[in-house]
């Protein structure tokens, strides 16, 4: 497969990227610039429109459990028989169908169609760059890869959220998210003829192996993570309701992250170590601990600073440890991780249906410090066995 040099100057970090990641490179951008600018204003939407936090649950619970789960075996079906690329394109179809459900979202009925036009949209861009980076990232790179990846979207990512609060302050949500599907109706288009010219997949039809079905509950506790995860992120709106604070410390999350990615996944590349990951887990625990204790926004504004400036601890270990395992179960694993991560990810909404907020925190303390020791376990078995 061809490839280019990729070069970073301002921490000499210089390396091939082969030409199926380049592909992946563009829909992570657009995928970014969707999620910076409307797609994390879309539940807060919801909580703000229709004054109700069940409804926004339920929201979750739609868009990244149920409707999440079934996208998966149609997505498992498009990889196999058609190609990444259909994938690709058609999670930019699905994300423009959801901004165009904002701007009739006045019946909470189509809450229903907006998170199944989600759940597709998520699924269809996150298994086949996963599926990419695994199957086609170098091995001894593959984690520097994925964050020179990620480092060009978190420079989005900074500079849309606080941009976007600002528009809607100025517009309002309508006019918002209309002006911003039109913008990437023209992307989508502009990119996917841009890419079809020269990246196609040589081999498209991708046979699953045995899955490592060791590695079940490091999925599991992940999806109830990224449960807890997400609704920690909109506490500072719950307790301020100001779409500016929200978008501003989103903004100011992404800011930590921007290279340190980079330099933490060269040595992870070069030493292979993995189990770098646990500590920002371990870490990750302690800072729930303040929200569960003190659950006012000043204390929840600093722990979800320090969640971003945890994340070059755990992203760049956690996925270059998961693109290796795929290199050496096969994409078997992909859909394996996906069926866990989002069936773990709906109990772990509904858990906020039936307890307190501070009551779920608690328990994001202790799910996430079992998360840091099996994720542990796993990667040093991993990397014994390699």
């Amino acid at each position: 497969m061809p490839e280019s040099q990729i070069k970073v100057p301002l921490i000499n970090i210089c390396f091939s990227f082969p030409e199926a990641l380049e592909h992946v490179l563009f829909f992570s951008l657009v995928r970014t610039l969707f999620l910076a600018t409307s797609g994390i204003f879309i539940p807060i939407y919801i909580l703000n429109f229709f004054q109700s936090f069940s409804l926004m649950i339920f929201y979750f619970f739609l868009q990244y459990g149920l409707f999440y789960i079934i996208s998966i075996f149609f997505l498992k079906w498009i990889v196999e028989h058609r190609s990444i690329e259909l994938a690709q394109s058609l999670s930019l179809i699905f994300m423009i169908g959801q901004l165009i459900i904002l701007d009739f979202l006045k019946n909470p009925f189509l809450i229903i169609v907006l998170a199944f036009f989600g759940a597709f949209s998520e699924s269809f861009y996150w298994l086949p760059k996963h599926l990419v980076l695994g199957l086609f990232g170098q091995r001894r790179k593959v984690t520097q890869q994925w964050a020179f990846i990620e480092t060009l979207n978190v420079i989005v990512s900074i500079i849309g959220p606080v941009l976007s609060a600002f528009f809607i302050k100025v517009f309002g949500y309508h006019n918002f998210f209309f002006i911003f599907s039109i913008v990437i109706i023209l992307i989508a288009l502009g990119g996917v003829k841009f890419f079809k010219k020269y990246c196609l997949f040589p081999d498209r039809h991708f046979r699953p192996r045995k899955e490592k079905l060791d590695f079940s509950l490091l999925f599991s506790l992940e999806g109830l993570w990224n449960a807890f995860y997400a609704i920690a992120g909109i506490l500072i709106f719950i307790l301020t309701k100001d779409v500016l604070a929200f978008g501003g410390l989103t903004s100011l999350m992404a800011f930590s992250a921007v290279f340190i990615n980079l330099l933490i996944s060269k040595r992870i590349d070069q030493k292979h170590d993995y189990a770098l990951g646990s500590l920002g887990y371990l870490i990750r625990a302690n800072i729930f601990t303040l929200i569960f204790l003190a659950m006012e926004p000043k204390a929840v504004a600093l722990a979800m600073i320090l969640f971003g400036i945890t994340s070059p601890l755990v992203d760049p270990s956690f996925y270059g440890f998961f693109y290796n395992l795929v290199k050496k179960y096969g994409a078997g694993i992909v859909y394996h991780r996906a069926l866990l991560l989002s069936s773990f990810r709906t109990f772990g909404f509904l858990l906020f249906l039936f307890f307190p907020l501070q009551t779920v925190m608690g328990l994001a303390v202790l799910t996430t410090t079992a998360l840091g020791l099996v994720y542990y376990h796993c990667s040093i078995k991993e990397m014994v066995n390699a």
